[in-house]
């Protein structure tokens, strides 16, 4: 039997010792540092680790990663906060410093490079980010060009075919119609587009051929020569 002063071991009803349920026989040495609280939350995930090396190393990466890090400014930081971040990111001081790849001389619009420009500062893109989505967005726009082109290709080829030797008559009274539509509609024409759309040289070779050339006659002198292709006669903003 033992002395009066040997440790009391408390034994549960099944009559094993009662281990400490915090820091049982068998835990990382490490964790016996560990907060009380935080061991009771993790405790099962923290015994996995034996070796606590390979979090540190994780933790120290982690922390140096952070100090390269770059945020946006939070509202009310100061100029010098909002110009070093925008070093950083690549991001020029004003409009002016993106610099675009030239599109095709019918796809250039001053009035479009200077929006690209506003909207790209204003979003904070960096010069490369700006650059890359003026590329693609032009790319868009060639590429519906060459469409609506291959497309007026294609009407004249038809409206040749249906025509016959009627078809350049027919295109020159067209060209006298729209003429004295005048200036707005030609604007309209362009404004809108529909002076690319292909059905726009059918309707008009039709209502050519429609018309003697007697009672069209005397328009060629007022509203000057028709010597003009079907598309440049037809699609007075094709290409620009």
């Amino acid at each position: 039997m033992g002395e009066d002063n040997d440790p009391v071991i408390p034994i549960n009803p099944t009559g094993d010792p009662i281990t400490d349920p915090i820091n049982p026989p068998g835990d990382p040495g490490w964790i016996s540092a560990v907060n009380k609280e935080l061991v009771e939350k993790h405790g099962e995930d923290m015994r996995q680790h034996a070796n606590i090396n390979p979090i540190l190393e994780d933790y120290y990466s982690l922390k140096a990663k952070d100090a390269d890090a770059i945020f946006k400014p939070k509202e009310g930081a100061t100029p010098e906060e909002v110009a070093q971040y925008k070093e950083r990111m690549d991001i020029p001081a004003d409009a002016s410093g993106y610099e675009f790849d030239a599109p095709p001389t019918e796809l250039q619009d001053a009035d479009f490079e200077k929006w690209f420009r506003d909207v790209s500062l204003e979003t904070n893109q960096s010069k490369d980010q700006a650059k890359g989505m003026h590329k693609a967005w032009i790319g868009l726009q060639q590429k519906a060009a060459d469409a609506s082109k291959a497309e007026s290709a294609k009407a004249e080829v038809d409206a040749r075919a249906s025509l016959g030797a009627g078809y350049d008559v027919a295109v020159a009274n067209a060209a006298k119609i729209i003429e004295m539509g005048g200036e707005d509609l030609r604007s309209w024409l362009n404004e809108t587009g529909a002076g690319n759309d292909s059905r726009f040289l059918t309707i008009f070779t039709k209502l050519g051929s429609m018309i003697s050339e007697d009672s069209m006659g005397n328009l060629s002198q007022s509203h000057g020569s028709t010597e003009k292709s079907a598309a440049e006669v037809l699609y007075p903003n094709q290409g620009k």
